[in-house]
């Protein structure tokens, strides 16, 4: 059985076929750390906000890979130019190579709701060189629905585990500088427009690009499958 298993899969590779993804486990994408302690503190709700989104998020994920995998397919690459722009095939194993960072990656929890006196604007925050993120309560809020949390918690991944930036765009494509974000009126907005002006090389290494293409590729995985299999 195992060995037919096997052979199917090799086969739906081999023909660039997408097999139906597994479901995740969030134990397997984030650790809470304290997490009793965090628990009495913050309540059941809020952990279970960040584990649903790194279940979520990792299918997600595995949407975006796929597309990656096969940039040749039109519907893919239509996804890959939106993205990255017409010129992403000489980086497309940066691409790919950054996605299986964020897929595999094990975030580490610190605080489940770190206030907002903590997070500012911000809905999530990540120490890329320990991994520790923190989640406020933008992420909590009940107007939050799961592929925005889902969402989040694949831009912060990009930043602990491929070392993304946050990118916001001059007119010309060319990312602002740090003295000239903090004249940016909505800096926690990561707005489409700026991905959308940013040139291939800056929107491979920007954060929310990521978070674009997993919902790109998504939306194209249900207008062809349906709806995602369900978490364990």
């Amino acid at each position: 059985m195992k060995l037919f298993v096997a052979l199917v899969f090799c086969f739906l590779a081999l023909f660039g076929v997408a097999a139906l993804p597994l479901p995740a486990k969030s134990s397997d994408h984030v650790e809470i750390r304290h997490e009793k302690a965090q628990t009495i503190m913050h309540g059941k709700e809020q952990l279970k906000n960040i584990k649903n989104a790194a279940a979520d998020s990792h299918f997600l994920n595995e949407q975006s890979v796929r597309v990656a995998n096969f940039p040749e397919n039109p519907e893919n690459h239509a996804i890959l130019v939106e993205v990255f722009k017409n010129n992403f095939m000489p980086l497309i194993e940066n691409i790919r190579q950054n996605l299986v960072a964020i897929r595999d990656g094990k975030l580490l929890v610190e605080k489940v709701n770190a206030g907002a006196d903590c997070m500012g604007k911000a809905s999530a925050s990540v120490d890329p060189s320990t991994k520790l993120a923190s989640f406020g309560p933008k992420f909590h809020s009940k107007t939050k629905t799961k592929e925005e949390r889902a969402g989040i918690f694949i831009h912060e991944k990009s930043h602990a585990f491929a070392n993304t930036k946050d990118y916001f765009a001059k007119s010309d494509g060319r990312p602002l500088g740090a003295s000239e974000r903090k004249h940016v009126a909505n800096i926690c907005g990561y707005a489409d427009k700026d991905i959308a002006l940013l040139s291939s090389y800056s929107s491979v290494w920007n954060a929310d690009s990521y978070k674009k293409l997993a919902e790109l590729a998504v939306r194209q995985y249900k207008a062809n499958h349906g709806h995602p299999p369900a978490k364990k």
